[in-house]
This record gives structure tokens, C-alpha cells and sequence, in this order.
């Protein structure tokens, strides 16, 4: 570079290397020099423009940076400093493929080139040569990228200048790393890593420590990675670049999320808190909204949300325009895509590819034609793939439309089904009402009948009214037992739990039918007369007691015994009841505890209706209980109760199952 007046106020060497470091300080010292009044030549307003231009393009802020590099150009033709001016234009042309003005940079690009060979000045034959190489990467045209690379890589190693070499390293890596050779990447990254950690600036070690976090990050070596990302954070944060460190931040972010630690992803959110804090532009809030959204969009995360993560990724990229780098944007939209997809929002995930499809056209120049092609091809399948996956989605919608219809004609038919079975309940109470009701009926009234014939005979009345009232009590216990069946049917009653004694709550059903034990002389036999407390609900348990009991008294002969036996278990308390009748046959055992089951044994002479074991079963079950018999069908017939224990006997004084178990 041709130098200034050795008297000017404007070091420019010093500032365009300041500018690599803290282009924040040097555009202050700028306005300062330029606020002093100091300045009095064309080339010194030149060169201070120059310098502001290198910290505009070092912040990132492209558009501002070209705006000073065409003032700096128009006052160094004025000066007619020809060597700063090709300076100049070269930092133009790079300005130039930032925002991505290909067909502009190119001309300025191949007339600095020209005139720095024509001038054999070999470090302005590598940055034309370099800057080159960033434009044919930009446009496609692999070839010539990697071509022009390696003239500047030469060039810069003739001219003794062995950190620019590793600089367009560095680009080269950025190129291998945007092309998919990741490989290729982390060798030439090393390269340059190996210089300018020994000699570089923190600008320079940090771009190239990043190129080898992206590049491991690629092969999967996350853990390298991050902490390749974090030593470009620990540069970065001192240079303060906000947009430098919130590319840093975002790659480290993304880094955890892919080893999946994403504790460490939340806490590295805290570096966006402070730059947010200070106020920092659209680029910051653009990798501050892709991290958001990647932490949301990881489905290892248990907070994941993909709707979430949609929103973030299309904040982000509507504030990218203009203000991030082309290839940033081009990762996002990917990723948007990939999470609309997988949301199984296949109408969203086609619109955000049709826009990733322009912006990649928007990459490459018209010469570049076969590249272009070979993507739109690539996104046309992809497309392809999303309408299949949207028809997949549909064609399962159908499968379960039809499972649903398919589940509510199962209900149908069960409900078809349990209407069937009322209907045969309806038409058994029928056939109950139709015989053993009408009969005790009949029975009534042929007795009152007699009764009317010969009213003067007071001991033959006497006899018929007591047998009416049997008759009629006959009557109302089957009315109970059938309206108890009903609420059985109809799940309408419930069950209490308290302690109740065994023994007594038998010697109390043995109360209720001892008239019918007088007749027959039958006595009770307990055994043992010790307290044996259950669970249950006591009402219920003396309709079962009363059921079994009488049942016994009725199926033995006379002047016989019944055997009433209480014992405690470890799995509960148990209560049998064994009449001395002629027993059930096997064949019977399976349908003893069906409805209106009449067994094929001599019963004295005894009616029955064939619910009162049905009803003593369900009973139990309602108790968390349960009942069986055995029987060898000659030698009486045995019930077994099993309860669950009680913890505690009945307080004194309380509403218990009191009750005297003798006979």
C-alpha cells in the first residue's frame, strides 16, 4: 500500500489493522479526526473514509461500509492516489459480494487484479485474486473459486505474507464447508488455525476456530466443536462485535442442542440477554430468534414445541433481508422446512421451500446454469416428498375415520346387545309374575275363600290366616329379591364398610326364619363363639346371612342340624354354613349362582324362586367379597363366605351387628 505523507494526521496502516480488532474504536477515532478539523487534503479525507469503510465491513454493516468506500474512491482519484485508490476499489468489490452484487463486484474485482500484476505488487495480486475466490463461491462456479484461491494463496506467500495466506485458507474452508466436504474443511481450517494461533489477531482466530467448529460440527464431533465455538466467543466478546458474537453463540447453541444438552443451550442464551440489553440491532435478534427456535424444534428437548419453533425460525428470517450474510438464511430455511414437516404442516412446509427455492436461485449467476439446475431438481423432489407425506396424512386421517366408525358400531352392537338382554330380563320377570306370583296369589285367595265358606270354625281359621301370611310374606320377600335384582342391573346401590361380627350377624339371620327351624326341629351349631370381626356393609351381609341360613333350614330334613363355622385367614375372615340336605350334584355346581336357576333336588317340600343365590353372589362382590359351595351331592351342601378382616372391633355403644349367636 502506497503510504500517506509522512506529516498526515491519518495512520492508516495502524487503523486498518485496528479495524480487524475493534472496529468500534476506530470508527470513534474517525469522527474524532474528522470533527478536529485537522484533515486539509483530498487523500487524507480519502484514506480516513478508507479506514471507516474496513470497520464498517468488520461490523457487518455492508451498506454503510460501501457508502464510505465510494466516498473514500471519489476522493483518492481526486488526490490521484492510484495505489490506495486500487485499494480502495478492491475493498469495494468485496463489499460488493457481501451483499451479494455479483455482476457488479466481478469488473471491479478482475481491474484491481490487472493492474496489481501489471504492477508486480504479489499481497495486492492475492486480495484481488482472494476476493475473487469469495465471488466465484458466491456465483457457483466451483472451479474457478478454488482456482482463484490458490493464486492468492501463492501470491501472498511471494509477498512474504504468510497470515493473509491463511486468511484465504480460511475462505477456502468456507467454501468446502458451504459445498458439503466437511472433510476438506477441517484439513485447510487446521492450516490456517495452526498460524494464527500463534500469530493472528482475535479476529482472525476467531473466524478460523469457527470454520472448525462448523466443520466438526458437520462430522458429528460435537463435543470438538464446541470447543472450537467458544474459543471464537472468548475473541469475539472482546472485539464486541454484537453480531460476531451472536453467530458464536448461535453455533454453540445449535452444537449443544445436536449432543443434546440443552440446560447448557438455555444458559448460553444469557450472552443475546446482554447484547439485547444494550440495544442491539436486527442481526443480533436474528441469531437470538434461530437459537430460540432451535432449542424448541429438538425433539430430544422435553420442552420441545414445534409450533414454537416455526414462529422463531419465521421471525428470524424476516429480519434477515439485508442484513445477514446469504448462506445463514439458506440454514434457517432449511430448518424451517424440516420442522414444518415434521409438524405435519405439509401446506406451510411447501411454501417456506418454494421461498428457500428462489433464494437459492438468487445465489447463482446466469452463468451457472447447470448448478441451478441441479438444485431446482433436488427441491422439486423434495417437494414431491412433502405432498406424498401431506396424501400419507390424509389416507391415515380416512383409517381413522373409519376405526372411529368402525369402534361406534362395536358401541351399537353392545349397546344392540345389552338392549337384547334387558329385553330377556323383562320377559324372565314376566315368566317370574306368570308363575311363582300368581300362584301364591291363587293360593291367597282360594284360602280366604274357605275362610268365607265356614267362618264359625275359629281353629280351621286360625290355620288359614297364618298360612295367608305366609303365603303373603312368601310374596314380598320375592318383590324384594326382584327389585333388588333391578338395582343390581342398574348399578344403583352402594356399599359401606364398617366391623361387623361374624357369628353374631348369623345368630341374628338365624332370629329371622326360626319359625321355620322350630317346625322342623333343626338346631344351629357354632363353632367357634370367639368375636371374628369383617368388613362389611351390614344390611347386605344380613341379606346374604338370612338367604344361606334359610336356605340350609329349608334343604335339610328334620330334626337335623345346621353347622355355622367362623374362622380368621391371612388373606381374610371366613364363614361357612353346612346343611344336612341331599347335597348338589356337580352338573348343578356351575349355574348354582345364575338367575332363576331351580335346581333338580328335594327341597321338603319348599318353594324357591331361583334368585337368592344370584343376589347373595352379587352382594358380595359389592363387599369386595366372595361366596362358593362345595358339595359331594349326597352329604348336605357347604357355603363358604370370604371377607375382607376388620382392624378394629366395633366401638361401644355403636349402630354394629349385635345380635345373639345362640340357637
Amino acid at each position: 500500500m502506497c503510504p500517506l505523507a509522512p506529516d498526515s494526521k491519518i495512520e492508516l496502516r495502524r487503523l486498518l489493522r485496528e479495524a480487524e480488532g475493534d472496529p468500534a474504536a476506530v470508527l470513534t477515532e474517525c469522527d474524532a479526526l474528522e470533527a478536529g478539523g485537522g484533515l486539509e487534503s483530498a487523500a487524507e479525507f480519502g484514506a480516513l473514509a478508507y479506514a471507516r469503510a474496513k470497520a464498517f465491513w468488520r461490523k457487518g454493516d455492508f451498506t454503510r461500509a460501501l457508502s464510505a468506500t465510494e466516498a473514500s474512491i471519489q476522493q483518492l482519484r481526486a488526490a490521484g492516489r492510484q495505489c490506495i485508490l486500487n485499494e480502495a476499489e478492491l475493498m469495494r468489490g468485496t463489499i460488493l459480494i457481501n451483499l451479494s452484487r455479483y455482476n457488479e463486484a466481478l469488473p471491479v474485482l478482475m481491474d484491481a487484479a490487472a493492474y496489481f500484476e501489471e504492477a508486480g505488487f504479489h499481497e495486492g495480486i492475492g486480495r484481488a485474486y482472494g476476493s475473487l475466490g469469495l465471488l466465484y463461491a458466491g456465483t457457483g462456479d466451483g472451479d474457478a473459486a478454488l482456482a482463484s484461491y490458490h493464486q492468492a494463496i501463492e501470491a501472498f506467500e511471494k509477498a512474504g505474507n504468510p497470515g493473509l495466506a491463511a486468511r484465504v485458507r480460511s475462505n477456502t474452508a468456507d467454501y468446502y464447508l458451504h459445498h458439503g466436504d466437511a472433510r476438506e474443511a477441517l484439513h485447510v481450517s487446521m492450516e490456517a488455525y495452526h498460524y494464527f494461533r500463534d500469530h493472528g489477531s482475535p479476529y482472525e482466530i476467531a473466524m478460523v476456530a469457527n470454520n472448525l467448529g462448523t466443520s466438526l460440527v458437520r462430522l458429528g464431533r460435537h463435543e470438538e466443536a464446541i470447543a472450537f465455538f467458544e474459543e471464537a466467543l472468548h475473541h469475539r466478546l472482546k472485539m464486541g462485535n454484537p453480531e460476531d458474537i451472536s453467530l458464536s453463540t448461535f453455533q454453540i447453541i445449535n452444537a449443544l442442542v445436536q449432543r443434546g444438552d440443552h440446560q447448557k443451550a438455555k444458559s448460553a442464551l444469557r450472552h443475546f440477554d446482554d447484547l439485547l440489553d444494550r440495544g442491539a440491532d436486527d442481526k443480533v435478534d436474528f441469531f437470538h430468534k434461530a437459537s430460540l427456535a432451535a432449542i424448541a424444534a429438538d425433539p430430544e428437548n422435553p420442552d420441545h414445541d414445534l409450533t414454537k419453533a416455526a414462529a422463531f425460525y419465521e421471525e428470524a428470517l424476516a429480519l434477515a433481508e439485508d442484513h445477514i450474510a446469504t448462506f445463514p438464511i439458506i440454514d434457517l430455511m432449511k430448518m424451517l422446512v424440516d420442522v414444518y414437516e415434521r409438524n405435519g404442516e405439509a401446506g406451510h412446509a411447501l411454501r417456506a421451500l418454494k421461498a428457500l427455492r428462489e433464494k437459492e436461485k438468487g445465489m447463482f449467476k446466469e452463468s451457472a446454469k447447470d448448478q441451478t439446475l441441479r438444485l431446482s431438481q433436488l427441491i422439486d423432489l423434495h417437494a414431491v416428498r412433502i405432498q406424498a407425506q401431506e396424501e400419507e396424512k390424509k389416507r391415515k386421517e380416512i383409517e381413522q375415520l373409519h376405526d372411529s366408525l368402525a369402534q361406534k358400531s362395536e358401541a351399537l352392537q353392545r349397546s344392540n346387545d345389552r338392549l337384547l338382554k334387558l329385553y330377556e330380563l323383562q320377559k324372565e320377570f314376566v315368566g317370574i309374575a306368570a308363575h311363582d306370583i300368581r300362584s301364591p296369589l291363587a293360593n291367597i285367595v282360594s284360602l280366604s275363600q274357605l275362610i268365607e265358606a265356614d267362618p264359625k270354625n275359629v281353629e280351621e281359621v286360625r290355620d288359614l290366616n297364618g298360612r295367608i301370611g305366609e303365603t303373603a310374606n312368601s310374596l314380598i320377600a320375592l318383590v324384594e329379591e326382584l327389585l333388588t335384582i333391578q338395582e343390581i342391573e342398574n348399578h344403583s346401590f352402594t356399599a359401606t364398610e364398617e366391623p361387623c361380627d361374624l357369628l353374631q350377624m348369623a345368630g341374628r339371620a338365624w332370629q329371622s326364619v326360626e319359625d321355620l327351624a322350630r317346625r322342623k326341629r333343626i338346631q344351629p351349631v357354632y363353632a367357634p363363639r370367639e368375636t371374628i370381626n369383617a368388613m362389611a356393609d351390614q344390611k347386605l351381609l344380613q341379606r346374604v346371612l338370612f338367604n344361606l341360613i334359610h336356605n340350609a333350614i329349608k334343604y335339610s330334613p328334620p330334626e337335623s342340624t345346621v353347622s355355622i363355622e367362623a374362622s380368621r385367614k391371612e388373606n381374610g375372615v371366613f364363614l361357612s354354613i353346612r346343611d344336612s340336605g341331599p347335597g348338589i350334584r356337580r352338573d348343578e355346581m356351575p349355574k348354582l349362582f345364575q338367575k332363576f336357576v331351580k335346581l333338580h333336588k328335594e327341597a321338603y317340600g319348599e318353594a324357591s324362586s331361583g334368585l337368592g343365590l344370584y343376589i347373595a353372589s352379587k352382594l358380595m362382590e359389592k363387599m369386595k367379597g366372595r361366596i362358593w359351595c362345595e358339595s359331594d351331592g349326597q352329604n348336605g351342601a357347604t357355603f363358604y363366605l370370604l371377607l375382607p378382616v376388620a382392624s378394629d372391633a366395633p366401638a361401644p355403644g355403636s349402630l354394629n351387628c349385635s345380635g345373639s349367636a345362640g340357637g
